[in-house]
């Protein structure tokens, strides 16, 4: 989706509407809400650790430093 030029939160927030799991929805919400206050999508993701793993969320991390 990024590489069409939709935006992260774009992104997240259509995933958010398409997840069939409440747990999912409630957490892809949590995080594009993060986002959209400006935090980092590593950061989003790691408050999440239920969801995201550590070595998932620090891949992120390491792509957004670039």
């Amino acid at each position: 989706m990024l590489e069409t030029g939709s935006s992260l939160v774009a992104a997240l927030d259509l995933m958010t509407a398409q997840s069939s799991s409440p747990a999912l929805t409630e957490t892809l919400a949590a995080v594009s809400a993060s986002v959209k206050d400006g935090a980092s999508l590593a950061g989003a993701l790691g408050a999440h650790s239920h969801a995201f793993p550590p070595t998932y969320v620090t891949l992120i991390k390491a792509a957004e430093q670039g």
